[in-house]
């Protein structure tokens, strides 16, 4: 069983990354393979920047043809995604919704890697993070059949790197959290 995480935090050493590192390191005093990516590590160009949804015109038995997928990291990131048994995607909340990378890696994948994963979702957000878990779970639900294990909306804003880990609260949801992942990939086998 293989688990990878996907940080969508331009900070890519900070408190997302430090509780989905922390939630995989659960899962690997489990005996889970692990794996951890920022999806700012990837170049995703957005819908529409560089095409005119040709896509629709380009319709496969496999779903739409992006013609921008030979571009660029989009088919690259949802192959590691295809590989897993399990993700766990991290992201903060800025604005009220997900960060505009996520977005664009939202938009055009569609999620259909997710298919038939089990997926956990944790939302660093004082504001918002009910909003930011919806816009993924209801993208994960519409495009793809996944098995979601359950989310942490952990609400704080911790300005400084190292903070999230610090407050047990935030660490006591990862636990649960890579906890359900595991059960979710035991009932999986």
């Amino acid at each position: 069983m293989k688990v990878i995480g996907i940080v969508a935090s331009p900070r890519r050493d900070g408190n997302t990354a430090d509780l989905t590192n922390y939630a995989l390191e659960c899962l690997r005093k489990k005996g889970i393979k692990t794996e951890v990516y920022n999806i700012f590590d990837f170049k995703i160009t957005p819908c529409g920047v560089k095409c005119n949804v040709e896509c629709y015109e380009h319709v496969s038995t496999h779903g739409r043809i992006c013609p921008v997928d030979s571009e660029d990291d989009l088919l690259k990131l949802a192959g590691i995604i295809d590989e897993a048994d399990g993700v766990i995607l991290a992201t903060p909340c800025y604005s009220l919704d997900i960060p505009a990378q996520l977005k664009a890696y939202i938009e055009r994948s569609e999620l259909k890697e997710f298919n038939s994963k089990v997926v956990c979702i944790i939302a660093i957000a004082s504001l918002g993070g009910i909003h930011t878990v919806s816009t993924i779970t209801s993208n994960l639900i519409h495009h793809s059949h996944p098995i979601i294990a359950g989310w942490a909306i952990l609400t704080h804003f911790y300005p400084k790197k190292g903070q999230a880990i610090k407050d047990e609260n935030s660490v006591k949801s990862v636990e649960k959290l890579a906890e359900r992942m595991y059960l979710a990939l035991q009932t999986k086998r």
